[in-house]
């Protein structure tokens, strides 16, 4: 679909989606903001990566075995703790 192409691109290379978007008809960069901003990014596990997961394993005809690998990353000087939602803000 049109939309998961312009988004893909756009992730890849801001700068061929310019040029890209030249040759096809392809939606405003203040689109493509107004579909991502729709995404929750917060951190920890979404939902949808466990339903990806499971639609996968779904498909296979043998057992999966699967390792999780974490990585800490340090957080921003200008960050604050929100106490009342229990989360990092900044």
């Amino acid at each position: 679909d049109v939309r998961g192409f312009a988004q893909r691109v756009h992730f890849y290379s801001s700068m061929a989606y310019k040029v890209v978007r030249e040759v096809f008809s392809l939606p405003a960069l203040r689109t493509l903001r107004r579909w991502s901003a729709g995404v929750d990014a917060s951190p920890g596990w979404t939902d949808l990566s466990f339903f990806s997961l499971k639609s996968y394993v779904s498909t296979l005809n043998r057992p999966l075995l699967l390792t999780l690998m974490l990585d800490g990353m340090s957080i921003k000087k200008h960050a604050s703790y929100d106490k009342i939602n229990d989360k990092f803000v900044g």
